[in-house]
Formats: C-alpha cells, sequence, structure tokens
C-alpha cells in the first residue's frame, strides 16, 4: 500500500485479506477508501455488497451491487439483496430467469443455494437446492444444506427425508445430526 496507495486493485487485496482475517471494520474503511478513488471499481462493490449481506442490510448491497454491471459474478449477491431490500419483483423475475439457467450445474445450484439460504430467503434456497441435487443425487453438502432450508422453510417432512439422505452419506456429521 506504500507503494500505491492510489491503486484500487492494492487496496481491494488488502481489504480482501482483512476480510479473511475475520477484521470486517478495517476491511469496510480500506474499501471505502477504494471507492473514494473510484466509485465504480467491480471488486470493490462487489465486497462491500457482501460485507452488507452478511449483516441482512439488502439496501446498503443493492447500493453497491447497483454501481456494477448485472453479470455472474454478482448475481450471487444481487439475487439475496432484492430480496433483503424488499424489491420483491424483481428478486422474482431475477429468480425466474436463474433457475433453469443453473438447471445444468449443481455447482452454481450449491452457491446460489448457500447465498439465498445465508439471506434467509429458504424457499428460494430450497429450489436452487432441489434443482442441483438432481445432478448430484448424492452430495452431502447439497443434502444437507437442503434439509437444513426445506427445515427453515418449514417443510419437515422433506426436511427429515434429506437429512436422513445426508446422514447416510455421512453417519458422523455432527451439524446432520
Amino acid at each position: 500500500m506504500a507503494a500505491a496507495p492510489q491503486s484500487t486493485a492494492v487496496l481491494y487485496n488488502y481489504a480482501n485479506n482483512l476480510l479473511a482475517t475475520g477484521d470486517e471494520k478495517s476491511a469496510r474503511e480500506i474499501l471505502t477508501k477504494a471507492l473514494a478513488i473510484n466509485p465504480a471499481d467491480h471488486q470493490a462493490n462487489l465486497a462491500m455488497a457482501q460485507v452488507a449481506l452478511n449483516h441482512g442490510d439488502g439496501k446498503s448491497a443493492m447500493t453497491y451491487l447497483d454501481r456494477v454491471p448485472d453479470a455472474p459474478d454478482s448475481a450471487m449477491l444481487r439475487l439475496p439483496a432484492l430480496g433483503l431490500a424488499g424489491r420483491t419483483a424483481e428478486a422474482k423475475a431475477m429468480f425466474d430467469r436463474l433457475l433453469p439457467a443453473t438447471a445444468g450445474d449443481p455447482r452454481a445450484g450449491l452457491a446460489f443455494g448457500l447465498a439465498l439460504e445465508k439471506a434467509r430467503q429458504f424457499d428460494q434456497a430450497e429450489a436452487f437446492l432441489t434443482q442441483a441435487l438432481t445432478k448430484d443425487p448424492a452430495n452431502f453438502e447439497l443434502l444437507y444444506h437442503l434439509g437444513v432450508s426445506a427445515s427453515n422453510a418449514g417443510h419437515n417432512e422433506k426436511a427429515a427425508a434429506t437429512l436422513d439422505a445426508a446422514l447416510r452419506a455421512w453417519p458422523n456429521d455432527a451439524d446432520a445430526l
């Protein structure tokens, strides 16, 4: 940082390392500096959106996401942020577009499912995870998170069946137990 204090890439990388160590407060300060230099910086805006989502603040997340183009790397944040921000019509339209687009990719389904689960949007998380499970039915992580999302969505029979399947795959997993 001493060599390039005005480099948004250097600032973002430093902030990213701070986030990895759990120092979110310092990371936000550094990201704010990066955005003061370049308000359209893609990575800094995505990082700030993620920090906002970590706190369940969809409106703040959308402030940063509205500065970047709608692309695959922002979609994972944009979908839960729209829901948390109360922009339900936009969230539904995006969900309706993304769910079929990820049908053949269980990794994308898991990623969207986890993002939505973290945002407590369990019905949508359940849809992505259910779809992903059809392509990778023995995947413990999919089974476990589908069980958690189904339970939180109030779909207890599906949750129990899915968590039982997860336990058959990993019988000693404490979280699934």
